[in-house]
């Protein structure tokens, strides 16, 4: 009986753990520049933001961040990144 319920505590915490996943995700929002270069150059980041997912993909990697460089990108493009 001890066993029953520690195995059921452990699936309970489990699936609990599991739906916090989403209170640690970071949301961005993004305000554009104003030039035309600079718009160039936000597209050069969106690529490679689109290449870096592919690649997880393929490697069926959870753990890959994207977003970091692509912000870092994004601001150096003359972008704002908004941390929500």
């Amino acid at each position: 009986m001890l066993r029953l319920y520690s195995i059921v505590s452990l699936l309970i915490l489990i699936v609990l753990l599991s739906g916090c996943h989403k209170l640690f995700q970071k949301e961005y929002s993004y305000v554009p520049p104003h030039s035309a270069a600079d718009k160039k150059c936000i597209a050069k980041c969106m690529y490679g933001r689109k290449y870096c997912q592919r690649i997880c993909e393929l490697k069926n990697s959870r753990s890959c961040d994207c977003t970091t460089s692509f912000n870092t990108c994004y601001s150096a493009c003359g972008g704002q990144v908004i941390e929500r």
